[in-house]
């Protein structure tokens, strides 16, 4: 997943050469995924955006770690895929951190990635839930060899106070074919934790302290717990269901096949056993919804083969950190 090579210009500035991570959207570089409070990412995240590259990336800390800078030169193209043509995506997320106490953090942020695609199955169309199951929002192919113009813009905010953070982000995509069309979203996360942990800041991520207090019946210990609660939506432009809709010859998407929005809630529950193993547990209730004329919202499909709009799932992983 990950190769470079890396230069320390500075102990704040440092400059990455190979397959590294692009910096775009807050909810995948927020936070490693050992302390995520979910099994998977939103939908909206993992539908425009992916979490590594190929390119230049410069990484950079100033004012006593207030600011934190990430850009550089990328294929466009996502992890392991060489670049399609001879165009690259610009990419740069920034973070403040105005305020840094011991127990109460605010952290600010904003990504923007700029670059022409070529339209080879383009995986930034498509719109799974975010359990990972069978059942899709959404899903088109760009023809081959169709290019186009891609924007992505997101912004967001973080607070933690003592044991509970907050945070959201609202993430924007603009395709420009003959007409430009949006896919829009956002999420709000909130986490909470029940043991003494801390939740920090640092380098324009959040970090959560080791457990104070690993499993151990022998010493009635019991680990780390934390409570999660997520909710998050997008919305697909109508243009993606009209011929014509994005450029002459376009092939309107099925409107009794796909939905043109969608909303997810969330529940969590944590237990880190230590600082190497964490169990997780996560109900996850998905909606579809269509606001088409002539759309159809109940696009799941039930084990009897009936379609319906909702889909209930509760999720489970034992993980291994190291």
């Amino acid at each position: 997943m990950d190769a470079y090579v890396k230069y320390n210009y500075s102990p704040d500035l440092e400059i990455r050469i190979g397959q590294i991570y692009y910096p775009y959207g807050l909810e995948r570089l927020l936070m490693p995924s050992e302390f995520y409070p979910f099994l998977e990412r939103t939908t909206i995240t993992k539908g425009i955006t992916f979490k590594r590259d190929r390119g230049i990336g410069i990484e950079s800390d100033l004012f006593n770690d207030r600011l934190h800078l990430e850009t550089g030169i990328f294929n466009g193209t996502g992890a392991n895929k060489p670049n399609d043509d001879d165009n690259f995506d610009i990419a740069a997320r920034i973070t403040v951190t105005p305020i840094r106490f011991d127990k109460v953090h605010v952290l600010l942020g904003a990504s923007y990635a700029t670059g022409q695609v070529v339209g080879t199955n383009d995986s930034d169309i498509k719109l799974k839930t975010e359990t990972n199951s069978d059942n899709k929002y959404f899903d088109v192919d760009i023809p081959t060899n169709r290019k186009y113009d891609r924007e992505r813009f997101s912004s967001g905010a973080t607070f933690i106070v003592g044991p509970v953070a907050i945070n959201g982000e609202v993430m924007m995509a603009n395709y420009k074919f003959d007409n430009t069309v949006d896919v829009t979203g956002g999420y709000a996360t909130a986490s909470y934790m029940l043991t003494k942990e801390r939740i920090s800041t640092k380098k324009g991520s959040i970090l959560y302290q080791d457990v104070i207090n690993p499993f151990s019946i022998e010493k009635r210990q019991w680990g780390s717990w934390e409570l999660a609660l997520r909710y998050s939506w997008f919305k697909i432009d109508e243009r993606f269901f009209e011929d014509n809709g994005l450029y002459s010859g376009w092939a309107a998407a099925s409107r009794s096949k796909y939905a043109d929005g969608g909303s997810a809630l969330s529940a969590g529950v944590n237990w880190r056993l230590n600082s190497l193993l964490r169990i997780m547990f996560n109900w996850t209730y998905s909606k579809a919804s269509n606001s088409l004329t002539g759309g159809n919202s109940d696009i799941f499909k039930k084990d009897n083969g009936n379609g319906t709009e909702i889909e209930n799932a509760f999720l489970t992983r034992f993980e291994l950190n190291f």
